[in-house]
């Protein structure tokens, strides 16, 4: 009693059946055949038998080349009667069972490594692992990181407006999944039109600014797995040059700069360029040696024409928001509307008389010419006597009064003749006849 009887089936791959099993009696039936006493029969009990190895055909959608998304798709091969279930795994130990009726695995997390699968028959047959490379990669790049000489800026920033170099790089966009760096990246493009068209750019390369530019700069990146990173962008307001404001000075100058008739002076500013920087143009202009305040020359062109006599300077500047000067001048010019003065005393023991025509007796005549802006070769004084030029005495200056003291020669018959051009052009003359008579 309480013995075990175990059947081993040796048989074709897959066959079915059925089995019944009975005990026989020790004891002997007695009559003449001597059988032993038959037992009761059990049941009949099925079975199936199955030792067919399962196939998987193929695995596709997996491969080498990174995919911002993945399916696999599990194409079976051989496929035991005893049925089968098919199970995956990305680690090669913890296995999990395709549910999905087509026979597909949707990847759409961060992945890098391998599929394996697997099948098992009803009877618990498995087939050989089929194994299969996947790189998913489903992140947008982060936007690259700006740097403006080195220092990390703010997207959408703006540098300028300036007249220094400016030193511009982008890089560092990074990929979730990967380690910090370029491996999650497949390339970076920069765009200088606004983004209609683009160019290749190797992270973190210095872009130097250095000549005149009002731009933008747009870059991005592009990851492993062929998604775009929203864009980076700097605009660069970089200027180095500037007009030079103008002053014209428009009359009839004698002696260069020297004007008889009121000038008219035209101050032109210095204009924006083109794309370029504002620009603040100011003037100072310096009366009679005494300088005065700086002035915003607002008025394009500024034209002055109300001058009194004197002597002027003009200087203008002009400074656009990038730190850029210019300037011109001084620019020289005088005005003199008055011609000189000429006057005449006759002199006898210190005491000036009038003027006559006869003088008994007469020590000096002072020869007096008021004007400051004459050259050495003015004023210029003739004497006559009797019909002979006299040696005439020679002006001496103080000032702006000219005078020379003649000393008549005796009895005779005088014309003394002053005459006396300043720097302008103004012209005046003086003449005196008088006769000296002793007797």
């Amino acid at each position: 009693s309480g013995a075990t009887l175990t059947v081993s089936l040796n048989s074709p791959l897959s066959r079915t059946g059925s089995v019944k099993f009975r005990a026989i009696s020790l004891a002997r039936t007695g009559d003449s055949t001597g059988d032993y006493l038959p037992g009761t029969e059990t049941a009949a009990i099925a079975y199936r038998l199955d030792q067919t190895v399962p196939v998987i055909a193929s695995v596709t959608g997996g491969g080498e080349s990174w995919q911002q998304s993945a399916t696999l798709t599990l194409e079976p091969g051989i496929t035991p009667s005893s049925g089968v279930t098919y199970w995956y795994s990305t680690d090669g130990q913890n296995w999990q069972q395709l549910i999905d009726q087509n026979l597909k695995v949707d990847i759409n997390a961060y992945f890098d490594g391998t599929y394996d699968f697997k099948a098992i028959s009803g009877s618990g047959v498995e087939s050989a692992v089929k194994s299969v490379r996947l790189r998913v990669s489903p992140d947008q790049p982060s936007l690259p990181i700006l740097k403006y000489n080195g220092v990390a800026i703010s997207n959408a920033s703006t540098i300028g407006w300036t007249n220094q170099t400016v030193e511009l790089t982008a890089g560092d966009s990074v990929v979730a999944g990967f380690a910090p760096g370029t491996l999650g990246i497949a390339s970076y493009e920069l765009s200088k039109d606004n983004g209609a068209s683009w160019e290749t750019y190797i992270a973190n390369s210095p872009i130097t600014v250095d000549t005149n530019t009002n731009q933008t700069y747009r870059f991005r990146s592009t990851s492993v797995s062929g998604l775009v990173s929203d864009e980076a962008l700097v605009t660069v307001k970089y200027w180095e040059t500037i007009q030079a404001p103008q002053v014209t000075v428009t009359g009839m100058p004698a002696n260069g700069t020297w004007y008889k008739n009121i000038p008219s002076v035209t101050l032109t500013p210095a204009d924006k360029e083109v794309n370029g920087p504002s620009v603040t143009n100011q003037y100072v202009l310096t009366t009679n040696s005494v300088q005065g305040q700086q002035q915003v020359l607002s008025v394009s062109p500024l034209t002055l024409d109300n001058w009194s006599d004197g002597r002027y300077e003009l200087q203008l500047y002009a400074t656009d928001e990038a730190g850029n000067q210019s300037s011109t001048g001084p620019v020289l010019f005088n005005v003199d509307t008055t011609a000189p003065v000429i006057q005449a005393a006759f002199k006898l023991n210190g005491q000036i008389y009038d003027e006559q025509a006869i003088y008994r007796s007469l020590d000096q005549v002072r020869l007096e010419v008021v004007e400051a802006n004459v050259t050495a070769s003015n004023p210029v004084l003739t004497i006559v006597k009797d019909g002979s030029d006299q040696s005439a005495p020679t002006f001496t200056r103080t000032g702006e009064v000219n005078i020379a003291d003649y000393e008549p020669t005796g009895d005779g018959s005088y014309q003394v003749t002053v005459s006396c051009t300043d720097l302008a052009g103004n012209t005046q003359s003086m003449s005196r006849s008088f006769i000296l008579d002793s007797t």
